[in-house]
């Protein structure tokens, strides 16, 4: 297991890469534009009032707030794994992140014989909405390893967590995390969620896996 620098990380040939979906990124954006298209024509046509325009404007942000997120698909730092049979480049940095410090250590790599496991992890977790509590489905890829000694990328995965925060050079970040350690012999990569859509799909990535590694069952948590 070795951290890298985005820019110095090792360029192994990769059987496959797995990234944000671009399609699933756009299609998210549309609806919001078509929406701001609406709003603007209809209050053109009616010669609205002036309060009218609030709303536009403030649909318009959210597209402008989606339409980074789909702009962001497209850039070369959208991808997640980069997996080949001796061992997997994992970038530990959002995509939508790739903004910050370029000599923080983001790329994980870990070769196939230091994971003991895989499996895949699909969990329910309550979160409260405007509409009540609702339970939200994120699936994640779970690797288990041959050892613990994973203190160096625990201190990689803070970093990450707290770019930005007072101690640091300010910058905005966006609060995704596709990493993380969940035990000190358990890394975990989020697959899906209401904000992340990777692919090819977690079976896919289980199926190359299953040449090198053993599976283990996929499991099922509940998160209150």
């Amino acid at each position: 297991m070795q951290l890298h620098r985005a820019f110095d990380a090792p360029h192994y040939p990769a059987v496959e890469v797995f990234r944000q979906s671009r399609l699933v990124a756009v299609l998210g954006t549309l609806p919001v534009v078509a929406v701001v298209g609406l709003l603007v024509a209809f209050g053109i046509v009616r010669e609205a009032p002036g309060v009218f325009w609030i709303f536009p404007a403030a649909v318009g942000l959210t597209a402008v707030f989606l339409a980074r997120v789909a702009l962001a698909s497209f850039r070369p730092s959208n991808w997640l794994v980069r997996y080949s049979p001796d061992g997997m480049l994992i970038q530990i940095r959002s995509h939508l992140n790739a903004h910050l410090p370029a000599e923080d250590q983001t790329i994980l790599y870990l070769p196939t014989s230091e994971i003991a496991s895989a499996n895949k992890l699909v969990e329910r977790v309550a979160v409260q909405t405007p509409r009540g509590r609702e339970r939200r489905t994120c699936i994640w890829l779970e690797l288990r390893l041959g050892h613990d000694q994973t203190h160096g990328l625990a201190q990689a995965l803070v970093r990450e967590r707290t770019a930005g925060a007072p101690g640091r050079r300010l910058r905005s970040r966006w609060r995704h995390h596709p990493v993380e350690l969940s035990e000190p012999d358990r890394l975990r990569i989020l697959w899906r969620s209401p904000n992340t859509w990777i692919r090819p799909g977690v079976d896919r990535a289980l199926a190359l896996l299953a040449e090198r590694v053993p599976l283990a069952p996929e499991r099922r948590a509940e998160i209150p």
